[in-house]
């Protein structure tokens, strides 16, 4: 970067304006690309922009998102003229170089297809028994002080670039904590002193169907700085060697394991085991994933095994995944949230069918919201699965979204849809009766 003067920014959608500004603030001249024409007043954003392909020959790096089509004419010609690209993620962690790089505080970025938030979240009031903990998850940013969180920020997204974001607000309240967690989409920036794969799978595509999202969430390998830790899913068969990292496994044939048998649950690691039965508001199998990365994590800081112990049992699941509690006399099963997906409304329903012990179409009525806020996420469902789950469906559907709502269409199975989440829990509501179940599946950012 030393020699570095010019750099174009690719991508004001996901985090390139936050970019672009903290080069700025560094010294560096910088232009930032419009790629999806999304800015519409100019004037407003601070930097200079341009609406087009800029000519790269002009610039000495090129900073692009990682899920940016290969086929981008600014990323073909830097390839073509050699100039240098890195993404969205390494130079989050070159500018955090200057602005943390000093710090005391310990930094843990956590990626992954699943349990992203709820492994942060865990992990938060696991740490927070003895430390302070600034956590950044889709849910906001939060200060964890003693189990106990505070929201700062609702709103901030989960881009690399978020990151600086979180800087700037704990600068601006002052506030000094021990840790700094952070919720990453598609990698992480390798700045961080514990990085965490929760797990790679499902993989799907990005970058205009030319990449796997597996290879841009495996950067928190490929970035990470020396002598820090990585934490995998030992079901990923990542190739672990990398002599400069300590790298811990968690899951089947991992490093960390879990045992459940008649309602409890043992997590065994190198030199003992932890033992809880979990509270009975949430559904412990979809949890599975968030309590071993968290516990890892935990573990590898030397957390005492009696806290981690007492927060798992009192933990009773985090809002949107697969959270069970009382709503307006009805049973709501909350699975709500930007990670969801056609298999996880199964797994709800599924869940809610053994809650209830009369056979369809007896009481209790089980309804279900079903769907996804398209305006609110990059990635929408599956629409081939969406159609075999709306199609086979035992229960009453409230569709939500226009693509699910063209499912419906042809077939006409449900009347009932809606534009978001909270019109169909509006409409579920009316739907039912105290003791009912009503089932939240919408993918969507909260």
């Amino acid at each position: 970067m030393k020699t570095t003067t010019k750099i174009a920014i690719l991508d004001l959608t996901h985090g390139g304006i936050i970019i672009a500004k903290k080069y700025m603030e560094l010294g560096y001249s910088v232009i930032g690309v419009d790629v999806y024409n999304t800015i519409k007043d100019q004037s407003a954003i601070g930097i200079p922009i341009s609406k087009v392909p800029v000519d790269v020959k002009d610039y000495d790096l090129i900073v692009a998102p990682v899920h940016l089509d290969t086929d981008y004419p600014s990323l073909k010609l830097a390839t073509v003229n050699n100039i240098p690209v890195i993404t969205h993620h390494s130079a989050v962690k070159d500018i955090l170089k200057n602005y943390l790089g000093t710090s005391k505080i310990k930094t843990i970025e956590i990626t992954g297809v699943k349990a992203k938030t709820s492994t942060a979240i865990l992990l938060a009031e696991i740490l927070s028994k003895k430390e302070k903990v600034l956590l950044h998850t889709t849910h906001g940013l939060q200060y964890w002080n003693n189990g106990n969180p505070k929201l700062i920020k609702k709103g901030l997204s989960i881009t690399p670039a978020s990151i600086l974001q979180v800087v700037d607000i704990m600068k601006h309240y002052n506030l000094n904590p021990d840790f700094l967690i952070s919720e990453v989409s598609l990698g992480g920036t390798g700045f961080a002193d514990i990085g965490v794969i929760t797990t790679l799978s499902p993989d799907y595509k990005i970058a205009n169907h030319k990449k796997n999202a597996s290879e841009a969430k495996m950067q928190i390998i490929k970035n990470a700085k020396e002598g820090s830790t990585v934490i995998v899913n030992a079901s990923d068969k990542i190739n672990l060697k990398n002599n400069n990292l300590k790298i811990i496994t968690f899951g089947d044939n991992g490093e960390v394991q879990y045992k459940e048998f008649k309602g409890n649950i043992k997590l065994s690691y190198w030199n003992g085991e932890i033992n809880f039965t979990p509270n009975p508001n949430y559904e412990i199998t979809s949890y599975k994933t968030a309590i071993l990365c968290a516990v890892t994590v935990a573990l590898s800081l030397g957390i005492d095994s009696h806290i981690i112990q007492s927060v798992l049992t009192g933990f009773t699941g985090v809002q949107g995944r697969m959270k069970q509690t009382l709503w307006n006399g009805r049973i709501l099963i909350d699975n709500s949230n930007s990670g969801m997906n056609v298999d996880s409304a199964k797994n709800a329903l599924d869940y809610a069918l053994n809650l209830t012990p009369y056979p369809l179409p007896l009481t209790p009525k089980i309804v279900m919201v079903f769907g996804e806020e398209a305006y609110n996420v990059c990635e929408g469902i599956n629409l081939e699965k969406a159609k075999q789950f709306i199609e086979q469906s035992p229960i009453e559907l409230i569709l939500v979204g226009d693509r699910v709502h063209a499912i419906n269409r042809t077939r006409q199975r449900f009347k009932s849809c809606a534009k978001s989440l909270e019109e169909g829990l509006d409409i579920a509501m009316n739907l039912t009766n105290e003791g009912d179940v009503i089932i939240s599946c919408v993918k969507c950012f909260r």
